[in-house]
């Protein structure tokens, strides 16, 4: 029992061990409704509250559902007859029944946001028993799959679906019949005032007389009074009475600098103190001016990430810490408090440190858990109006988010698209200081009419290409850590990612990195990366488990860890976190005073000016002054220099932009250094560039006669590389004899056409053709589609059409930045398809694109086949409209054709198998090959089965080998180890996990 300055309230904890016992809840779609208590069956003090009696250290039974009783009892002294005792079940999961010495007391419903409880009525002094029935709501089924699983109360993510459990504080509060119902300050720092709100509630039976007074505090020191107001009341009655007062000399809560005052509320009556609050704010204020959300008259770009999470590791106030204290690593500033209403100490938490929150109900659309009725947009609304009384106060809640992409659930929620709009409007009526917006959903309805836009990831984030700056942009959620997996990661980086979890993290770093710049120096406001804190984050790998010497403290108590399972050792002192392989590129790319260069492209002809503009970033709480510099070097000399003097307001950006001649400049390599020098900081970007002599336009080049089919700009180029080139209209004849070599012109491929037939007619006669870009495919079964990319990949470094071509050469054709709509750096938009049937082609050049289920390296934007006695290459490169300007472009163009003049079509080749692993093998491939004994002369390609030595003398394999051929050993083990290092003359370590690896495998009914 504890009470603190004088009048203040007195609180119980009513925390601890409790009895338990689970109960059967089989048809969810009728709820329980109990209407006793049971009497039998307890576990004695078997459960730890707050906690989730679900989580693992306790009986698997525990956890067949959702459904338990909770019981514990507490002792009351004589109670008075003036005095009222409320019981504060702070949050519970599911619906919880509560029960005071056997008598139903209420229902509470919001799974996230408990409120006090009148319970005088039940209690008595002496012991008193609470007992609380937790189980599931009544439950529908799904209209499209059936299955039970949908409710119609704000549903939440996570531990909502997970978990169950009193998992936030329990507590009884004493309060006098007439007392201080509620506080509401509001700052202004354009007015430069402080406004009180305070509203005082007689519930007794007599009427009341007093006074109210407002005392400002920094810590325990009294600053200045509020002028006492008179308060009158009859029985039953309440009222609301508002203070405003200048106030100039204020200190200000930021997040660099979060100053916190007090507030004590005092009620007096005849006889002296009746209650007391005290209330902790900070001055400050949050704005919209254009499309800038502004804190204390200063313009914001927050900063932050989430990441999904079930356990009950990250209720501990020491996790909450270890997490801020990231965020502030990676220099960022704001948290999203992501598909429910978290715990008040998380705000209480971020109010000391200088954390930004963003509060979100829980409309939680991406999940598919709610369903459409009346009673639910009626939850709803009194889950907002809970969310803004518990909160309101606080100095680091900023926005309110009204939801989260219940796009996902119309077809389930449909009167969404008609109730949200009106959950935003009570928002704003509750609490005018703050926005209230959408998260992921805002273009669902006009967004001229929102004060706020939002989208989730992808490069839309940035905003460039598409936003009108007309309101602020909220990127609230971005990246492509919400699976982490090596086919989302592969336009920054290639194949490799497959091979080191380090490549992917740092892969999908560079792509939030870029984003992330783009976004800052576009002035979005705000930039929320997601799930690196839980997947790309070394979690403690201990499993321990945990005693707690006072189980009445404040707080949730897990009981035990297992290895990763928590995202941070919040048990340890320190910062708890080890930071994962892209740690160090967010937090560059985070950097408060930064230097973002717009263009990617770094290839250039010498006769070619060098588009540069460049962005400075300023995220001080400062103004800065210096000098942007720009220098092209090369070789040790500078060859061109430009500066100019800036002055950037704190939050604000300058841009400058420079076309960077190259006169002096020689082939090869240069950089372009864009450096920023300030007393308050400075930074430095390198853009590296690739140059080449234009005197390679016009090369000649040694080719037999080149039909053209249909209208090219390849037509000129050829000409001027001193090739004779026949123009072939759409009838032409098709003849090898006569045409050895074809270039079919871009986009002359129509469909319902015979262009196709006549193609494979000439390829089958030997003819060698060069394909161009085409917006429909020329090869029936190989799929074109629009998946455009600023990157692709060598997928075939040694073919003669890709010599001297580097991966950077396959990257932004143009000087559009990463990640617009429409984009001249693309470097493909309608690439192949790989087929994953019996057609078989040679990708030379792959590329990737997509998220989520998209992704992978499916698509080939150069290929490579072969039809009867003739080759084609195909390119869906964009190469013929940048001939002029790419120097790639060229080079492949001229490999291709003297590749298709010199080329030989391939022939079957055998490969060597044993018997035993071809019997074991279900391979497609092999059933068109020769197969014959493992090194037989002819074969390039053997396969052995690695599970046993093979009867040949290493001596036999090591030949093979040195004549270059290829051997593969399927599934090594031991008993065959030492074999195949005698073969290869080094030692070979076989890696045993030390704990479980998972493959993720799509059952398909076709071939792999």
């Amino acid at each position: 029992m504890s009470a603190g300055f004088p009048g203040e309230r007195r609180r119980m904890l009513l925390n601890g061990w409790w009895d338990f016992q689970p109960v059967s809840h089989v048809d969810l779609t009728i709820p329980l409704e109990p209407s006793e208590v049971p009497s039998s069956g307890w576990e004695p003090e078997a459960y730890l509250v707050p906690g989730f009696f679900t989580d693992h250290p306790y009986p698997a039974s525990w956890r067949e559902g959702r459904s338990g009783w909770a019981r514990t009892r507490f002792t009351l002294p004589p109670l008075d007859a003036d005095q009222r005792l409320l019981l504060h079940v702070r949050a519970a999961i599911p619906r919880a029944h509560i029960f005071i010495n056997g008598q139903k007391a209420y229902t509470q419903e919001d799974m996230f946001l408990g409120e006090a409880e009148d319970i005088t009525r039940f209690l008595h002094e002496g012991e008193n028993e609470l007992a609380i029935l937790l189980t599931e709501f009544r439950t529908f089924p799904h209209p499209q799959t059936g299955r039970v699983s949908l409710i119609d109360v704000p549903w939440g993510c996570c531990i909502a679906a997970e978990q169950a459990g009193i998992w936030q504080d329990v507590s009884l509060e004493w309060r006098p019949a007439v007392y201080i119902s509620d506080i509401t300050i509001r700052t202004s720092v354009r007015e430069g005032t402080l406004t009180v709100i305070s509203r005082v509630q007689n519930s007794g039976r007599e009427p009341f007389e007093g006074s109210l007074e407002n005392v400002v505090r920094d810590g325990n020191v009294p600053l200045f009074s509020l002028a006492p107001l008179r308060v009158s009341l009859g029985s039953g009655e309440s009222c609301e009475l508002s203070q405003v007062m200048r106030w100039s000399d204020y200190h200000p809560w930021s997040p660099e600098d979060p100053f916190l005052y007090y507030l004590d509320t005092s009620l007096y009556g005849a006889s002296g103190i009746v209650d007391a609050l005290r209330t902790r704010f900070g001055f400050r204020e949050v704005w919209i001016e254009g499309h800038r959300i502004l804190l204390n008259g200063r313009p914001q770009r927050w900063r932050g990430e989430w990441c999904h999470k079930s356990h009950s590791h990250w209720l501990r106030p020491e996790y909450v810490r270890q997490w801020y204290r990231q965020l502030k690593d990676l220099n960022m500033n704001y948290v999203r408090m992501h598909t429910f209403p978290h715990p008040e100490y998380f705000l209480d938490i971020a109010d000391e440190m200088g954390i930004l929150v963003c509060q979100e109900t829980a409309l939680y659309g991406s999940g598919q858990a709610g369903i459409d009725t009346p009673q639910l947009w009626e939850r709803a609304r009194e889950h907002v109006r809970r969310m803004v009384r518990r909160d309101k106060n606080h100095p680091s809640l900023v926005l309110w988010s009204v939801e989260n992409e219940m796009r996902w659930s119309l077809n389930i929620v449909p009167s969404a698209k008609e109730e949200l709009p009106k959950l935003r409007k009570l928002f704003n009526e509750l609490d005018p200081t703050r926005p209230a917006y959408h998260e992921g959903d805002s273009a669902l309805w006009n967004e001229d009419e929102q004060a706020i836009i939002s989208r989730h990831y992808g490069p839309a984030c940035h905003g460039l290409g598409w936003w009108d700056k007309k309101v602020p942009l909220h990127a609230g959620e971005m990246g492509r850590w919400h699976y982490a997996s090596p086919h989302v990661a592969l336009q920054w980086a290639g194949d490799e990612v497959y091979t080191d979890y380090a490549l992917l993290s740092r892969s999908l770093g560079q792509d939030a990195a870029r984003i992330i710049e783009l976004g800052r120096a576009n002035e979005v406001s705000c930039l929320f990366v997601w799930n690196t804190s839980g997947l790309d984050n070394f979690r403690p790998a201990e499993a321990r488990t945990f005693s707690w010497d006072d189980p009445h403290s404040p707080y949730a108590k897990p009981l035990a860890h297992r290895p990763y399972e928590s995202e941070y050792a919040w048990w340890e002192r320190g910062k708890g976190y080890r930071p994962g392989f892209s740690f160090g590129l967010l937090r560059h790319a985070f950097r408060p005073l930064a230097v973002v260069v717009r263009e990617e492209r770094s290839q250039f002809y010498l006769d070619r000016m060098v588009p540069h503009t460049v962005y400075v970033v300023n995220d001080l709480p400062v103004e800065v002054e210096g000098e942007l510099e720009v220098r092209l070097e090369q070789g040790g000399r500078v060859i061109w220099r430009a500066a100019q003097q800036l002055a950037i307001g704190s939050g604000c950006t300058g841009i400058v932009s420079w076309s960077v001649p190259l006169d002096g400049a020689e082939a090869g390599r240069a950089d372009l250094v864009s450096s920023f020098h300030s007393s308050q900081g400075e930074d430095e970007v390198w853009r590296r560039l690739r140059l080449t002599s234009a005197e390679v336009r016009s090369e000649k080049l040694a080719l037999p006669i080149v039909g053209v089919w249909g209208e090219s700009t390849l037509i000129p180029w050829l000409e001027q590389h001193g090739v004779a080139v026949v123009r072939l209209e759409e009838g032409a004849s098709l003849d090898p004899a006569r045409i050895p070599l074809l270039v079919v012109g871009e986009h002359v491929i129509t469909p319902g056409s015979t262009q196709n037939q006549r193609l494979r007619e000439y390829l089958q006669a030997g003819g060698r053709a060069l394909i161009l870009e085409q917006t429909h495919s020329p090869f029936p079964g190989l799929a074109i589609a629009r998946q455009p990319s600023e990157m692709a990949h060598i997928r075939a470094p040694s073919h003669p059409v890709l010599a001297g071509v580097v991966r950077e050469d396959l990257c932004f054709f143009g000087d559009d930045p990463f990640g617009l709509p429409s984009s001249d750096s693309w470097v493909t938009i309608y690439p192949y398809v790989k087929p994953t049937d019996q057609h078989l082609v040679r990708p030379l050049v792959d590329s990737s694109g997509g998220d989520f289920a998209t992704g992978g390296l499916t698509w080939a934007p150069v290929i490579e086949t072969q039809i009867g006695a003739g080759i084609a290459i195909a390119t869906q490169l964009r190469l013929a409209d940048r001939l002029m300007e790419l120097p790639v472009a060229d080079r492949l163009m001229r490999n291709a054709l003297r590749y298709l003049v010199n080329a030989e079509p391939l022939q079957a080749q055998e490969i060597g198998i044993d018997a035993e692993l071809a019997t074991g093998l279900t391979l497609p491939a092999l059933e068109s090959l020769a197969v014959r004994p493992p090194t037989s002369a002819g074969t390039r390609v053997s396969l052995v089965s690695g599970a046993k030595v093979p009867r040949l003398d290493p001596s036999v394999f090591r030949a093979y080998l040195a004549l270059g051929n290829t051997v593969l050993v399927w599934g090594l083990t031991e008993a065959a180890k030492s074999y195949w290092e005698a073969v290869i003359g080094r030692k070979i370590e076989l890696w045993i996990p030390e704990h479980a690896v998972y493959h993720l495998v799509a059952p398909s009914k076709g071939a792999l």
